[in-house]
Formats: C-alpha cells, sequence, structure tokens
C-alpha cells in the first residue's frame, strides 16, 4: 500500500492531518456494519490535538519515529502519531498493518475495506490544500 503525500496546511488551529484506514471482519460489509479497527497514521498535528486511548509504544517505520495509541470507541482504534510534523510523506502503510499483527494482536484475517485520508479540526478554523497525493494497492 504505497502513498504519497504533500500538503500544506493554513489557519490557526487544534487540528490532525491523517490516514484513516477501516478493517472488518467481512470482506463486503456494507454500509451499516461497524468497523473491528481503525487504524489511523498521523502526518501532522497541531493545537494539542490528541488521539483516542493511551500511547502503548513507540516504533520506527518508514524512516520516521511514532508513538502508536490504542483505545477503544465501539472499535479499536490504533494511531501512529508522528513525532516530527511533515507535510511531505512517502509510506508503504502496509508497514503499519504489519506492526499491528506482529506486535499488538491484530489478527492478518482482517479486510482493509477503505483508505481515507484528510483533516480533522477539533478547534478553529484550517485550510488544508493537497498539491499532491496517490494510493497504489498491491
Amino acid at each position: 500500500i504505497n502513498t504519497r503525500w504533500k500538503f500544506s496546511v493554513s489557519g490557526s488551529s487544534t487540528l490532525d492531518v491523517s490516514y484513516d484506514m477501516w478493517l472488518h471482519t467481512i470482506s463486503n460489509p456494507g454500509s451499516n456494519n461497524t468497523p473491528s479497527d481503525e487504524v489511523m497514521v498521523w502526518d501532522y498535528h497541531t493545537g494539542g490535538v490528541g488521539p483516542v486511548g493511551s500511547k502503548v509504544a513507540t516504533v520506527s517505520l518508514d524512516g520516521a519515529t511514532w508513538d502508536l495509541y490504542e483505545g477503544n470507541i465501539g472499535w479499536e482504534v490504533h494511531s501512529f502519531i508522528r513525532r516530527i510534523n511533515t507535510t511531505s510523506q512517502s509510506l508503504n502503510l502496509k508497514d503499519f498493518f504489519n506492526y499491528l499483527t506482529s506486535h499488538r494482536g491484530l489478527s492478518s484475517s482482517k479486510y482493509l475495506n477503505s483508505i481515507e485520508s484528510g483533516t480533522e479540526v477539533f478547534v478553529g478554523t484550517g485550510q488544508l490544500n493537497v498539491n499532491s497525493y496517490s494510493v497504489n494497492i498491491n
């Protein structure tokens, strides 16, 4: 799952810019089926925003250091928070899934049903300007 993303952020706010990936136990869950897991990869955050859950590990993946938080909001949430913000990133998102299956007990039999990316503005105003973005799933 190779991805590249280059963006800029403007405004004064509390926000994150992240990938958001949804896992299910069935291959075609439809819109009314609750996911089993959500995997987030935060490239950028500001204003004191934090992820769901508690910090469980610090890991090095794809040339960066990430703090991993885990919590439950009706499904398991695994959030990789980049220690040093970036606005230009090339990642293999499969590396994050591999870490979760090898070290955190995530089942490898789950299905990746969608990949989203964008910003979550919690307080204030903000604008995300995307210069380039791609995801290639092999």
